[in-house]
């Protein structure tokens, strides 16, 4: 009887692999794998399971196929974040936005998981980091970070794992995949009508008056406000125009593009505005007469007294000493932004009206974020419908 000979076994296809057990035990995978450089290199896996050695080819062998190539694993977290910061972040970002990413990659993300390898970095990581964070005292030993900086934190990791997918250094975003679960991110209540008519009240008197009638009216941004120069305003057609912003950019205060491409508008300003502007433009050239030759020649709206841009943190100190006098509760500078947008809205304004006023590039920003709607708001219309049910 005759036997059939045997089949000669098939090659195995580019990136099947291969499974083999070791002298001392240990299993162990080979596969092809290109390189940048149009090369192919073998590839060693190694598991004491076999199963899971299985998976782990499985599963190079399928990011093989969507055509992206696995790194050496030498790059850690904090070497990718520094070029990150130096190859993208710094052309890409405004400066204020880069000055805050490098800080919170040197001064938390880089401590607790820059040695980590990052083609090995995890959700579990990221998720420990975040909750370090939340309990890592603040440098003066004075309570610990707030939700918001952790959260500002998580979002420099995210947008940084986010180039590194892009450019298929690794294979998935695991900042994506943890909440930061944020505490204190509420909204912080405008004033009403009557907070804001008292706000400006107190504030006549003071040599910024103008500015806090911009804020309140307009809804600007403090960066925008005090990027403000004269040729940017026509107080004779009653029009401002907003061309950039002011930030400290390093040692310096710097003229920037505004936050966003829709942020670049033209405002018509209200009488008030009008003469609060006149007003402040002799208050000025009163005070270039007093400095002499210590007056710093510029452009700018709103100076310190010798001229020079005013620090974006001092009027933040400055507003809240004012709602301190006027006995005022304390809001931020920013919450004078959702002041304007809240009662623009509830008298009516169409939101597209509102949404060009304020330089917002998108109408959820408007009506979701900014649109305010306080307990005097929900009782009248409450009251509304009480009247046609009745």
């Amino acid at each position: 009887m005759m036997t059939e000979p045997k089949k000669r076994r098939g090659r195995r296809a580019n990136g099947e692999g291969t499974i083999t057990r070791r002298k001392d035990g240990l299993w162990q995978a080979a596969i092809y794998v290109p390189q940048p450089d149009g090369t192919i290199r073998r590839r060693y896996l190694y598991n004491r399971d076999r199963d899971r050695l299985r998976e782990q080819l499985n599963e190079l062998s399928y990011q093989l196929g969507k055509g992206v190539l696995p790194q050496d694993g030498a790059m850690t977290v904090g070497e990718y974040l520094d070029q990150w910061l130096a190859e993208v972040a710094a052309k890409q970002l405004r400066p204020s936005t880069y000055t805050g990413y490098e800080t919170n990659v040197r001064l938390h993300i880089k401590p607790l998981i820059g040695s980590k390898k990052l083609a090995k970095l995890t959700a579990r990581d990221v998720r420990q980091m975040i909750e370090t964070l939340r309990a890592k005292p603040l440098s003066r030993g004075i309570g610990i970070m707030s939700d918001r900086a952790v959260q500002y934190v998580h979002a420099t990791l995210r947008a940084a794992l986010e180039q590194a997918c892009r450019e298929e250094l690794i294979s998935r975003n695991v900042a994506k995949l943890v909440q930061s679960n944020v505490r204190d991110a509420g909204q912080h209540e405008p004033y009403s009508v009557d907070e804001s008519k008292r706000l400006l009240m107190h504030a006549q008197r003071h040599r910024l008056h103008a500015l806090r009638v911009l804020l309140v009216m307009l809804g600007i941004r403090r960066g925008e406000v005090l990027a403000l120069r004269w040729t940017d305003v026509d107080l004779d057609a009653g029009t401002v125009a907003i061309l950039g912003s002011l930030q400290r950019v390093g040692p310096s205060l710097q003229r920037v593009p505004t936050k966003t491409r829709g942020s670049v508008r033209t405002i018509p300003l209200p009488t008030p505005c009008v003469d609060a502007l006149r007003a402040h433009r002799a208050r000025q050239n009163a005070d270039r007469l007093a400095a002499g030759a210590r007056w710093v020649t510029s452009d700018l709206v709103f100076t310190t007294r010798h001229g020079t841009p005013v620090e974006p943190r001092t009027v933040n100190r400055m507003f809240r000493a004012l709602t301190d006098a006027a006995g005022l509760r304390p809001i931020r500078v920013h919450d004078l932004r959702h002041g304007c947008v809240s009662l623009l809205l509830s008298l009516g304004v169409p939101p597209r009206t509102v949404m060009q006023i304020v330089g917002h590039t998108v109408m959820e920003m408007t009506m979701e974020r900014y649109g305010h709607v306080n307990l005097g708001d929900q009782r009248e219309a409450l009251s509304l419908l009480d009247q046609v049910l009745r």
